[in-house]
Formats: structure tokens, sequence, C-alpha cells
């Protein structure tokens, strides 16, 4: 998430040209104006190399300014327009030595806390995460600027979460850091260490969050995983436990894996003549809730597996105690990466959304022409994940993204985020949010003037979208992996055997969860009656053909293949490879 990337670059260069008139003016008379002079030409120079993505030529004019007129005005905004070039070259150190140069020679830059920004995810990039951690911690520490301590925030969260090795957080956690970075360095790593089996180790991380932070946001969280030490409950070897958000925001969601697992269950029992039962627990769409009804499900009730959450959230927050206590947790839906790497215990079927946006992003730029894009996301883990990825396609396809608006769950009043986007006069607007969003969204675009493409993520193949969105989602061109793809669910015998049962039609999120309960039912078909007899023949299991496309629990192919779909006249229909796709707004020459 650079900061560059997700403000207008024309705000960006006025920012630059206002912080350079807002300084006094230098000593030095005729031959310092000659230097200014010729400093800011190069600048100019630079930036609409940069605005036109000839980053090259942009890092040589820009390096001139550092290296003939270091003394200029316009030393320290070169070396920041460096970072970014180079950023948006991929060559990564350059991108940490021209920020890292910022911190050290121009200390009162006003692009201080933006070069900490770019330092850290350069630091991502080449996988180095604890000083991509570290520049966060400077960031956090310093900024005032509430955008870039969001995103700070959210980026080095899922570093913590996701990235970092236990060897790792140990050596963060000792560091001087903000009090809820902290708190979610000791909470992570308590559970991590549970997770691997340190049991000790781990408990004792949990203890230090809860004597230092015994209100804070995973208290609710490190007391249940604390309590994973108390003697296992008899397990239920017929007995499957499903956690779902049934009620509240995602309840539609919710309600789609439920009816997909039911179905599978139904089957399997008629077919095997077996008595496999289902307990279905409420997560609400909360990560605290779904760890107590997880809790709940193995305590009480004894399941031999769990399948779910639907969300990330709840879904990071249940995989880590579903591993400490040995319990298989298949998770069909959640799109962070590297769930499945959380412990030996969690298994993923969902593709992940970072290669989403990344293909959504490249298709946009290199097949149908669009230069100038905007992102309007959920402000949660997946909505920046999809959006991050996408400003890579577009990077790569040689476009830029022109403004970037992010709005809060619940959100119905879209005008303060589509006004910020009109502004930015975009070709194109990314929207990877949910259908509810989405039928709100587009006819706002549409009342405030905003004539620009659509292009969204899986979320737009739902017939809930067509329908509800009416004219207002014509034409617009969204991204659908391979493996949970809507044709394969429209003709495969599950979409017509799901209509049957519950009188309407299947989608994407109800083909996973009947898969994720196909896998399962298949795998306790062989006979485990333990839960680490089942976890062995989870591991076994192959890929198989199933509702949702190719199914399989391996670690997931980094690229695992994707159809680009089109609303048109009220239906979805697939974007044929080379066919060309005529933006909206565009007319045929």
């Amino acid at each position: 998430m650079i900061r560059h990337i997700t403000r207008p670059l024309a705000a960006t260069v006025l920012l630059l040209v206002g912080c350079a008139s807002l300084r006094p003016p230098a000593p030095g008379g005729e031959e310092r104006n000659q230097i200014e002079t010729a400093a800011e030409a190069r600048f100019d120079r630079g930036v609409d190399y940069y605005d036109a993505s000839q980053y090259e030529r942009a890092v040589v004019e820009f390096g001139i300014i550092l290296e003939e007129y270091e003394i200029s005005e316009r030393a320290d905004d070169a070396a920041y327009m460096l970072s970014l070039s180079y950023f948006a070259l991929e060559r990564y150190d350059g991108a940490i030595a021209y920020a890292t140069r910022i911190g050290r020679d121009f200390p009162s830059s006003p692009f201080f806390d933006d070069a900490l920004l770019i330092l850290a995810q350069s630091y991502v990039e080449e996988e180095r995460y604890v000083p991509a951690a570290t520049a966060y911690m400077d960031l956090i520490e310093r900024s005032t600027d509430e955008v870039l301590l969001e995103q700070g925030r959210d980026a080095l969260q899922r570093l913590i979460e996701t990235r970092l090795a236990r060897s790792e957080l140990r050596e963060l956690v000792n560091r001087p850091a903000p009090a809820d970075v902290r708190g979610s360095l000791l909470f992570n790593l308590g559970s991590k260490e549970l997770s691997a089996g340190h049991r000790e180790r781990g408990r004792a991380y949990l203890e230090r969050y809860l004597q230092h932070y015994p209100d804070g946001e995973y208290a609710s969280r490190a007391e249940a995983l604390i309590g994973a030490d108390r003697p296992p409950a008899l397990v239920q070897p017929r007995r499957v436990g499903v956690l779902a958000p049934l009620t509240g925001r995602y309840s539609d969601y919710g309600k789609a894996v439920r009816e997909g697992v039911e179905l599978a269950t139904e089957e399997f029992n008629q077919v095997n003549r077996a008595a496999l039962s289902l307990i279905i627990g409420d997560t609400h769409g909360d990560p605290v809730d779904a760890l107590r009804t997880a809790q709940q499900l193995i305590d009480d009730e004894g399941v031999i597996a769990l399948i779910g959450p639907v969300l990330s959230s709840s879904t990071i927050a249940v995989a880590g105690l579903a591993n400490a206590r040995g319990v298989p947790l298949i998770s069909p839906t959640a799109t962070e990466q590297r769930i499945s790497t959380i412990g030996q215990y969690i298994f993923q079927l969902n593709p992940s959304s970072t290669d989403q946006g990344r293909a959504i992003g490249a298709f946009a730029t290199e097949e149908m022409g669009l230069q100038k894009l905007a992102i309007l996301h959920p402000s949660d883990t997946y909505g920046y994940g999809v959006a991050s990825s996408f400003r890579e396609g577009v990077r790569r396809g040689g476009g830029t993204i022109v403004a970037e608006e992010s709005y809060d769950l619940g959100t119905t009043d879209f005008s303060e985020n589509i006004l910020n986007i009109r502004g930015a006069e975009p070709e194109a607007v990314f929207i990877p949010g949910f259908p509810d969003e989405i039928i709100l969204i587009a006819p706002q675009l549409r009342y405030y003037d905003v004539e620009a493409q659509l292009l969204g993520s899986d979320g737009w193949n739902s017939e809930r979208v067509v329908l509800m969105g009416e004219q207002y989602v014509e034409g617009a061109v969204f991204v659908v992996p391979q493996s949970n793809e809507g044709p394969s669910i429209a003709t495969s015998g599950f979409a017509e055997r799901y209509r049957r049962r519950y009188g309407s039609a299947a989608n994407a999120t109800a083909a996973l969860g009947y898969d994720a309960m196909a896998v399962l039912a298949e795998c306790l078909a062989y006979g485990p009656t333990d839960r680490e007899g089942l976890r062995v023949r989870l591991e076994e299991f192959g890929a198989r053909a199933g509702a949702s496309g190719i199914v399989t629990l391996r670690a997931r192919i980094r690229d695992p293949g994707y159809r680009f779909f089109m609303i048109r006249e009220g239906n979805i229909v697939e974007v044929e490879r080379g066919e060309e796709v005529m933006p909206v707004g565009r007319e045929e020459d």
C-alpha cells in the first residue's frame, strides 16, 4: 500500500509544489536562482515521465537533481519521487535506498512519513519482513496523517498475522512499539506458539498480553486459547461443526454456505447410508463470537471437524484455537492469504483474493486499454488486500491509480467517496464489494455523473447484482477464479439439485460450502474416528471436480487461472480470449 498510489498523482504533485512555495527563500543570489530554475525544470520533466509511466526516464531526471542540484529546494522531493519510480520499476533496492535517504538527509521533509510507507512496502516485496514491520511501527509512532496511519496499521497487522514467523515475532515483541501493536505482537506470537505445540511458551505470551491489556482487542480470544489446555471433550466421529454468519450484515453468505453444506451432507448420507450430523453455530460475522462458538462446538458438542467461518477475520481467529486443540478446520470461502499455514490442522479451499485484484487490474490495462483507474473498496482486510493487488496489476499494465476511497461496513451513502473519485476523472472504477454494496454503489455513481467503466472481483458473480443493479451495472467487467467460476455451477448437476432443494439459484458461495463438506465427507468415509486420523486423510486428499470447479486442499498455485465476465443486456456472459471489450463511454472508431 503505497501512498503515491492511494492519492492521485496530480494531488501529489500539487502538494510537492505547495511544499516548495511555503519554504522560505534560500539566500544565494543569481547563481542560486539558476540552480533552482534548472532543478525545477528537471523536476517537472521527471513528473511528466512518471505520470506517463516512463519510470526509467523519470529516474534520470530526479537523479540529476540529487547529483547536480543537491542544495536546491527540490532535492528532498526528487528523492521521494526516485523512491516511487524505483518501486514502480520493481527495483526495490533503489526504492529502499532513496526512502532511507529522505530520513537521513531530509528529516524535515513533508514526505518523510510517505517515504516510511514506501520503505516498508519495498521490504515486504523483498520478503524482509522484520525491517518492514519496523518501518511500519516507525510510521505509526510518528505520523499524524489518518490515511497513512490506517494503511500502516492494516499492513502491519497482515504482516503479524500471516507473514512473520515465530522467531521474527519474538525479535519484534521486545522492541519499542505502540501499545496496540505490542498487544497484537504478544497475542499472535502466543497463538502461533500454541499452534506449534509450544504450550508453555504460548501460554506465557498470552498471559503477558492479558496482564498488560486485560480489556484489549484480543482479550477474549487469549482467554479462549489459554483454556485450550483443559482435558479434551469426547469426540463424536459423525458430528461436524459449521461456523457461519447467519445473522447480521453477511448473513446472505452464511446462509449460502450453510445450505451448500447441508445439501452435501444429505446426499452423502443417502448414498452411504451414513448418519453424519451438523452442529451449526452463528458467528454474527464477528471474530470474537466466532471464537466463542467454535470453542462451544469443540468442547460441548465434541465435533470431529469444523467448516468455516466464512470471513477471513473470523477464520484467522478460530484457526489458532482449532489448531491448538487438534481439530481439523476447512475454510471454504476465506480469502486472506496463507490461512492454511497457521497450522497442520487448517485447510483452505478458496483461491486468494490477492490474485483476483492483480488479474483484473492487468486485464483492464492490457486488454481494455484503460489507463486512469480508481478504487472504491470496503475498509477491511479483504478490501485493502484486493485493492493492493489491483494496484499492482494496474502498475504492471502501465496504468495509473488516480483515486482510492474506502468505506466502512454498513455504509449506504457513498456520496463523499464518489465525489472524490469524480474529481480525479477516472476511466474506470474498481469495486471489489459484495452484492448488497454493489447494488447501492452503482446507481449512486450514475447519479453523480461518474460515467466510468465498472470493474469487479468475484463478488459481482451473482444474480442479485444483475437483477437489483439493473441498468446501472450494465457493461461491468469482473474476474472469477477458475476454481469457483460461475459457469461450472450453472452446468453441473449441483445447480439443479440446489434449486430443487431450496427453490433458488445456486451461487459460488453455496458451491464452495458444498465442496468443503463433500471433501470432508469423502475423507470421513475412509473410516477415521478421531481428529488426527481425519487430519491425515485431509493431508492426503488430492484433487477432484466439484460444484465450484477443481477442488484441492493442497498449497495453492499462485495464479490459479481466471476467467473474465461482463454484464451484457441483463446477463452474465464470458469474455472470450482475444475478444475486444469496449469500455463504457468509448465510441468505436
